[in-house]
């Protein structure tokens, strides 16, 4: 259904995969690849929009780093993967996340996974997982242990749909007694101060607003001092758009703690050509300006 085309931009050409649908489409939709680049998952993800009516795209990311990467789930190319989270450890990242796509389906795979990466980023390098929300509270409480035990992740991140706040609270609760320094993250995709506060009472250790969407800089900085008061960390979700990465830098510089803080190295056209000063990385910390502006 699909063909690979060429996408340009300032930051140079990368290769993309292109599946159109039948008619007229309903809209437009962007696929965003995983660590694996944009391989035959990432294409049947692309192939199945365009088949609900929608002009789909997955541009090849890692095209910018070196071509033609699309691995898949055998254990060579999961030694790949590994490698290429290395390279980021190289870059100067201090902790790496890694989730989404396959993860989080079998538990095998999983661990073979991230018993490469560990293997390949070291012991001190903070590794975490993010599931994606796809499981229940009952099989959260049943695989979390091991991800603690075997892997030393730090966080366990959004592994619940986002509406289920009691299933938090149990996962929160079978992880205190065993594992003190356990943190389990959430909050990516809520909108009120009550919806934090919520997850907070519950257990929640790590709560991830997105500037963008939680009200703005004033209840994002906010939600921090709430956190800290419980011994609790705010941390931003931004992901997307350069203004958003550069707004959070500013609000992680003014806030009670900040350990960490979303950066991603994937390009993006909407975080790296829109916005001019976009805050740089250097030696494993954020370096931002106080002052950036609107490309023409």
């Amino acid at each position: 259904m699909g063909e690979d085309i060429r996408l340009k931009s300032k930051a140079g050409e990368i290769g993309a995969y292109l599946a159109t649908p039948k008619g007229t489409p309903k809209g437009g939709v962007v696929v965003i690849q995983e660590i694996f680049g944009a391989n035959h998952h990432i294409k049947a993800v692309t192939d199945k929009f365009a088949a609900d009516g929608y002009l789909a795209l997955a541009p090849c990311f890692f095209d910018h780093i070196k071509t033609g990467i699309e691995l898949g789930y055998t254990p060579d190319t999961i030694a790949e993967g590994a490698a290429l989270a290395a390279s980021l450890v190289e870059r100067g990242f201090k902790a790496l996340k890694f989730g989404w796509g396959r993860f989080g389906y079998d538990r095998d795979w999983d661990c073979r996974m991230l018993r490469e990466i560990r293997a390949a980023i070291g012991s001190t390098i903070d590794l975490m997982v993010d599931v994606g929300r796809i499981w229940h509270a009952e099989e959260a409480i049943a695989r979390a242990p091991e991800l603690f035990d075997r892997f030393s992740i730090l966080w366990l991140e959004e592994p619940l749909h986002e509406d289920d706040t009691q299933g938090y609270g149990r996962l929160a609760t079978s992880l205190r007694d065993r594992y003190p320094e356990a943190r389990v993250a959430a909050g990516e995709t809520e909108e009120r101060e009550c919806d934090f506060v919520s997850l907070l009472d519950r257990g929640v250790r790590v709560i991830q607003p997105d500037v963008g969407r939680a009200g703005g800089l004033s209840l994002c900085r906010r939600l921090s001092a709430i956190a800290h008061s419980r011994g609790a960390w705010c941390l931003p979700h931004c992901f997307g758009t350069g203004v958003n990465l550069a707004a959070s830098a500013q609000w992680m510089a003014a806030a009670e703690a900040a350990p960490f803080m979303e950066y991603p190295f994937t390009h993006s056209p909407l975080r790296n050509e829109l916005v001019a000063g976009i805050p740089r990385m250097v030696d494993g910390m954020v370096d931002f300006y106080k002052r950036f502006a609107a490309t023409n």
